[in-house]
């Protein structure tokens, strides 16, 4: 995932326009709506935000590859998500993201990807931790994500 994203800002830099730059605005925003909260909608946003800057590269293979990737992520994550009870924070997240257009909007391609880095090393070490560490359970029969 890490290498897709990075690879579209390569791509994308010096090509990203005010328009581009209005749309990932407007899902950072989406971030923090607060009419729904629930993981799996603020999940469904934050993957939203990723597809969009890897769109911006207009790589056609490029995007669907991590596409692919995303709903990989998106079951690690949610793994994650049952076993720790730790949910999304819409603040942190919109935070992160509106950095990452920060840095899109200046051009700044070794600062968007710095950032970009970040934003998973964050999650995938929260990730590893619980799934690597050989004594997670995915979930327990009374847990309220047992029915998804």
């Amino acid at each position: 995932r890490m290498f897709y994203e990075t690879s579209a800002i390569e791509i994308a830099i010096g090509q990203v326009t005010s328009k581009d730059l209005k749309r990932l605005e407007e899902l950072c925003e989406e971030i923090l709506d607060t009419g729904d909260t629930s993981y799996k909608t603020i999940q469904r946003r934050n993957m939203a935000f990723h597809c969009a800057v890897v769109g911006l590269s207009k790589n056609q293979w490029l995007y669907n590859a991590h596409k692919l990737m995303m709903a990989h992520y998106a079951s690690l994550h949610f793994r994650y998500v049952v076993t720790q009870k730790d949910y999304a924070d819409p603040e942190q997240i919109y935070k992160e993201h509106k950095t990452i257009v920060n840095a899109l909007g200046l051009d700044n391609v070794e600062d968007a990807k710095k950032i970009v880095k970040g934003h998973m090393d964050r999650i995938k070490l929260k990730i590893e931790t619980v799934l690597f560490s050989g004594n997670s359970e995915l979930i327990n029969s009374g847990d309220e994500f047992s029915q998804v």
